[in-house]
């Protein structure tokens, strides 16, 4: 719908970090929900690679922080609310 919207009517280049971010976000819940609704912890990849992708996209360093923040902080609430066994925080960190 952006990329429709976008093409007819194009935004302006002061929104484009804002916009980016947007799209992030739609990623970041998209990749915490899936983590949260399987439960398997090789899904936590998905929002590593939006971390990466992240860096990649924004150019600005302060949208990078608010991108990056959001992916974690999703990680954290998700594998502490979501997910039933504390041994699953160890298996991903290899401890």
């Amino acid at each position: 719908l952006t990329a429709l919207y976008g093409w007819r009517n194009p935004f302006p280049p002061r929104l484009a970090h804002a916009i980016g971010t947007l799209l992030l976000a739609t990623l970041i819940v998209n990749g915490g929900l899936h983590l949260g609704l399987s439960g398997e912890e090789k899904q936590a990849s998905n929002l590593a690679l939006i971390v990466v992708a992240a860096g990649c996209f924004l150019l600005s360093f302060t949208w990078w922080i608010i991108a990056v923040a959001s992916s974690i902080v999703s990680w954290v609430l998700i594998s502490y609310a979501y997910i039933p066994s504390p041994d699953w925080i160890l298996r991903c960190w290899k401890v």
